[in-house]
């Protein structure tokens, strides 16, 4: 019985002893013309892009010093060790030791590296099947000086667009034997390793059975067990599915569906005015324009002289009509006598911005009892957060907002179709045919959504204004504008003449007058210490408006400078003239704050 419990001991030891990690030979890998498309002849274990100077040397190939190269596989990690020296130099005094890491892997993020020739592989004449490679993603590595560069250190950071190390029989890119390729990447700079994998104890004599180094199949290390091979891991990109046939997967294309992908919309939101539509031809969701021909404004394509507005008038049968912007105040012209009840009528309408109550490009405000216009904001004047950008809405406010931009897509989850590879092109995750002239693929792998957009805007603190502050400008403006108005030859201040020269000729913002450039509300010009409407230029001590206004008649064509010469001057004496006092302050107001800004409707 004991000696029976010994023998089971030293099973069971054995056991683990088997289980211990494999050390396998690397050599480096040759060019087999009859499979690869490679001009060149040869092979080597380190190849570096564009024959990279710095620390390489100007060495562009590099093998292992007497073939010190070693794969160790222990469980799920494999580590490649040893040494190399330039290929054509060997006399040269610079070597590297070699630790580069990885990790089992059992599924390529971007499918296998075709390097070889199309008739290579199964399916296509030739016998090379990426389906039974193994894949193993990076961990860590570096190259350590160890010759007269002892000091030079190369720390890899990662494999170019994501490619793990493949590992089986044409994996090598150069020929079919059982090997290896991984392009690694430091600081932008590629560097390839192509090589062979064989056991390191090589029989020495001619054994009476078969050697079983190389096998008559693909070795099933790594791993021990063939994993599953059907489409439950193996991810395809949009407009392709996987399909199993003969114990080969792959990714094809779909054929023309009858009906669109369930939920082809769900996960893609369209911008306002615009609705997603499914193409069958593409395979692929679009966002088109909605059109709403029942909701058709006359007035789109009605342009109107300055100081009017299109409007359909019921009594032109819905036709548009050019008719003159209100006054602020909603004010009757100067010979209208009001009917019963219409005073109280206009002092409630007097406190709210309506949609015509400014011009086109100004945004209009009540501060205080009293209408504004100010300049609207657009995304000229705005600065958005780090990975947004300015959008301005389609919809009659012009509302301006900050937009997420277009998230980065990776090809870290894409699968691509055998003899394809994932590439990252304009915010996009692209399959392209290796081997060959880069075709771009119309069907992107994956497409962001847009994100929900955010108002930036929300009333006068967003612009930097509040209540007080908007006054205080309105009475600077409003206290230079009456010196320029009112001195000199032009005295009369002929309304008419003001108005002419609001919007397109005179006092332009964008021109003149710069609240950024000119008169720094801060540091010059103090509102409250300069220009006091209280103290200078009082409208009842300087060239009474009563005494000035000409007879200017709203009902007639809107002929101001006409009817000014014909029309006579009004009575002299303010107490008879309080209605026509009203009126005239009511247009003052009303050209006062058309000359400070922007808007077509309330904030």
């Amino acid at each position: 019985m004991a000696k029976l419990l010994y023998l089971f001991l030293i099973g069971f030891c054995l056991c683990l002893a088997t289980g211990a990690s494999t050390e396998y030979r690397l050599t480096q890998s040759e060019v087999d013309k009859s499979l690869s498309n490679s001009v060149t002849t040869g092979g080597h274990v380190f190849w570096v892009k564009d024959n990279y100077g710095g620390l390489f040397y100007g060495y562009q190939e590099w093998n292992f010093d007497q073939d010190s190269g070693k794969a160790i596989i222990d469980g799920d990690s494999l580590t490649i060790t040893g040494k190399i020296l330039p290929r054509n130099h060997p006399e040269a005094c610079q070597r590297y030791d070699v630790n580069i890491k990885f990790v089992k892997s059992y599924v390529s993020p971007i499918g296998p590296n075709l390097e070889l020739a199309d008739n290579a592989y199964l399916g296509q004449g030739g016998y090379i099947d990426p389906s039974k490679w193994a894949y193993y993603k990076f961990v860590e590595g570096a190259l350590s000086g160890s010759g007269c560069n002892s000091k030079d250190r190369i720390q890899f950071t990662g494999t170019e667009e994501n490619m793990p190390l493949q590992f089986g029989y044409g994996a090598n890119g150069k020929n079919g034997a059982n090997g290896i390729s991984v392009w690694l990447t430091f600081g932008g700079i590629v560097v390839d390793i192509n090589v062979d994998i064989s056991p390191e104890n090589q029989p020495t004599i001619s054994p009476t059975q078969p050697p079983t180094y190389p096998p008559t199949h693909p070795p099933t290390y790594p791993p021990t067990q063939p994993p599953v091979l059907d489409c439950s891991t193996l991810e395809c990109p949009e407009g392709y599915e996987c399909v199993f046939e003969h114990g080969v997967r792959k990714c094809v294309e779909k054929t023309h569906p009858t009906h669109p992908p369930h939920k082809a919309c769900d996960k893609f939101k369209c911008p306002p005015k615009f609705k997603c539509v499914y193409d069958e031809k593409e395979n692929v969701a679009k966002c088109v324009k909605e059109h709403h021909h029942e909701h058709h404004n006359p007035c789109e394509k009605k342009k109107c002289p300055p100081h009017h507005y299109c409007k359909c008038d019921p009594s032109t049968h819905g036709k548009p009509k050019c008719v003159p912007f209100r006054r602020p105040h909603s004010s009757p012209p100067p010979h209208h006598k009001p009917s019963f009840g219409e005073n109280e009528h206009n002092k409630i309408r007097q406190n709210k911005c309506g949609p015509h109550s400014c011009p086109p490009g100004e945004k209009c405000i009540c501060v205080h009892g009293r209408i504004y216009c100010i300049p609207r904001t657009t995304c000229a004047s705005v600065r958005c957060p780090p990975g947004y950008h300015c959008e301005t809405a389609r919809d009659r406010h012009k509302t301006v907002f900050c937009v997420p931009d277009c998230p980065r897509i990776s090809c870290s989850n894409v699968g691509c179709p055998l003899g394809h590879r994932c590439r990252e092109r304009f915010g996009k995750a692209i399959c392209i045919r290796v081997g060959k002239k880069e075709d771009w693929n119309p069907r992107p792998t994956e497409r962001p959504s847009i994100q929900p957009r955010t108002p930036l805007i929300n009333g006068l603190a967003d612009l930097g204004y509040n209540e007080n502050s908007v006054e205080a400008l309105i009475n600077q403006y409003e206290s230079r504008q009456s010196n320029n108005r009112f001195g000199g030859n032009n005295r009369e201040g002929r309304f008419s003449h003001h108005r002419e020269n609001q919007w397109e000729g005179d006092n332009k913002w964008e021109n003149d007058n710069k609240w950024e450039n000119d008169n720094k509300w801060e540091n010059d010009n103090k509102w409250e210490n300069d220009n006091k409407w209280e103290n200078d230029n009082k409208w009842e001590d300087d060239n009474k408006w009563e005494n000035e206004y000409d007879n200017k008649r709203w009902g007639n064509d809107n002929r101001w400078e006409e009817e000014n010469e014909n029309n006579g001057r009004y009575n002299n004496q303010r107490e008879n003239n309080n209605q026509l006092f009203e009126d005239v302050q009511a247009g003052d107001d009303y050209y006062d704050g058309a000359q400070i800004g922007f808007g077509d409707g309330g904030f």
